[in-house]
């Protein structure tokens, strides 16, 4: 059996932006809270 894959129509959205971060504003508190948690040592909970 062959895979046939459809093509998208040009005029249908996308998922997800393609930086989704270009739309949250620089001031915006997810900044921070991103900041945070990026910082967080996981190390223990993951091994």
């Amino acid at each position: 059996m062959k895979v046939q894959f459809k093509a998208l129509p040009s005029n249908s959205p996308s998922l997800f932006p393609e930086d989704i971060f270009d739309r949250i504003p620089s001031n915006h508190p997810v900044r921070l809270v991103n900041q945070v948690v990026d910082q967080l040592d996981i190390e223990h909970l993951i091994s």
